[in-house]
């Protein structure tokens, strides 16, 4: 999962927290946090495009099918 969210965030990160869901026989882990280093705790543009990636990570894996011509990266393009 690290290797992950490091590469789709393109930086390294500190650390991050996980929401663990039991979906059948299975566990199932959900990144719902990722902490930056320390120079991102200024900028806002570094929040709002985790938010973004985050939201459309999650809807996408709860409702891959209702994400049809929706993008959390730009709410406003056709896909």
């Amino acid at each position: 999962i690290a290797r992950r969210i490091v590469i789709v965030f393109k930086q390294y990160v500190c650390g991050f927290d996980l929401l663990r869901v039991q979906e059948g026989d299975s566990l199932v882990s959900y990144v719902c946090d990722v902490n930056g280093w320390s120079f991102v705790k200024n900028s806002r543009k570094y929040y709002d495009d985790c938010a973004q990636i985050l939201t459309e990570h999650m809807l996408a894996a709860v409702k891959p099918k209702a994400l049809h011509g929706f993008s959390a990266l730009d709410p406003l393009m056709k896909i």
